[in-house]
């Protein structure tokens, strides 16, 4: 009665750099090539551990803003301070983190912190030096329109 759509079939030449998905196998997993797993250097965990304590006091009000600046954008660092300014946090707790070796001397790290019904998202990249692991680069992800970087951002218009 209904007639299957046939999916598009593509020319023998063309090669595609990613697998086509086939919307009938929606639930079948690729196959990837996976890169194999390094361990993470204890050193970094430990700056990376004491990098989310700084920003879950930062988060609650135990410490202040400015000593994430070093690390922070300037456009960073006022979003953070805006959001603050707006949003009441009592607790942050880590709830998820991902530390991934990237590198030789490379760690890049996803942190997550519960502030209540919401969550604060922190991106970080660990580079190793001659003496120690050293925070490069630290980007925020903050919820509501206080943490958009850009005004065109919806963020969520019925709250700050």
């Amino acid at each position: 009665m209904f007639e299957q759509p046939s999916s598009p079939t593509l020319p023998d030449a063309t090669v595609l750099p990613f697998p086509v998905l086939d919307l009938d196998d929606w639930h079948t997993p690729l196959d990837y090539p996976r890169l194999p797993q390094s361990a993470v250097p204890a050193a970094a965990i430990g700056t990376a551990r004491g990098i989310a304590r700084a920003l879950a006091e930062v988060l609650v009000g135990a410490r202040s803003p400015v000593q994430l600046a070093r690390w922070l954008t300037p456009d960073g660092s006022q979003r953070l301070a805006a959001w603050l300014a707006v949003t009441p946090v009592t607790r942050a707790p880590l709830v998820r983190s991902r530390l991934t070796l990237t590198g030789p001397s490379r760690v890049e790290a996803v942190l997550t912190f519960s502030c209540g019904p919401r969550f604060v998202v922190a991106a970080l990249r660990l580079d190793a030096t001659d003496r120690a692991w050293t925070c490069h680069d630290l980007e925020l992800v903050l919820p509501g329109r206080a943490g958009c970087a850009m005004q065109r951002w919806d963020c969520g218009r019925d709250r700050p």
